[in-house]
């Protein structure tokens, strides 16, 4: 399957043959997309100055910095997703709160690193881990809890989540301390920190 719109990518990693790859991959899912090329830091911040870009593919080690270096200084609105070898839960949600849309291993499935990609584009997040095991909850939470707690693990604030999920703020806040108890947390990043380490994601 192709798109028939196309896309402007910018592909930066250290390792020629992954850019490659990832430029075939691209290509030939959003037939006609233009995809460039870096292998550093300086290359892409020198590339951003000169063109705009639909979506930055970001390895996370490069020569230069981390991926997660650059996020933290670009302020910028321009979509990443952070494709790197590593497959952990920790960069995960750092990559999150650097500002980055979506994270994947190079590890995964083609299709996977796509549905990532199209996620994306179409205005969306995708930080899902198809290695990880599954969640446990030292007590059991509701359906509607555990809707509230993947929308925070997903960096939506309080009241987007309301809005996703046709409540009131108020219901959200009352959930958020639901959470919080269950979990025995008392702010929202020790929340996060501990659901992660149980398997929520």
């Amino acid at each position: 399957m192709s798109y028939g719109r196309a896309y402007r990518f910018l592909i930066v990693d250290d390792h020629p043959v992954t850019r490659t790859g990832t430029r075939s991959l691209l290509e030939g899912r959003f037939a006609g997309s233009i995809c460039q090329e870096a292998s550093s830091l300086a290359e892409l911040r020198r590339i951003l100055i000169e063109s705009q870009w639909d979506l930055l593919v970001l390895d996370h080690q490069l020569p230069d910095g981390t991926g997660i270096d650059f996020l933290r200084e670009a302020h910028s609105n321009l979509p990443v997703l952070m494709l790197t070898v590593c497959d952990d839960r920790g960069m995960r949600m750092e990559a999150l709160r650097a500002g980055a849309k979506g994270f994947a291993s190079k590890a995964e499935e083609p299709q996977k690193i796509l549905f990532a990609v199209e996620s994306i584009l179409a205005g969306g997040r995708s930080f899902d881990s198809p290695q990880t095991p599954k969640p446990i909850a030292e007590k059991p939470l509701s359906e509607r809890e555990e809707e509230v707690l993947r929308a925070i693990l997903d960096g939506k604030r309080l009241v987007e989540i309301a809005q996703l999920l046709k409540i009131q703020p108020t219901s959200v806040q009352s959930y958020k301390k639901r959470l919080l108890e269950k979990f025995n947390a008392t702010t929202i990043p020790e929340l996060v920190k501990e659901a992660l380490r149980r398997g929520f994601r």
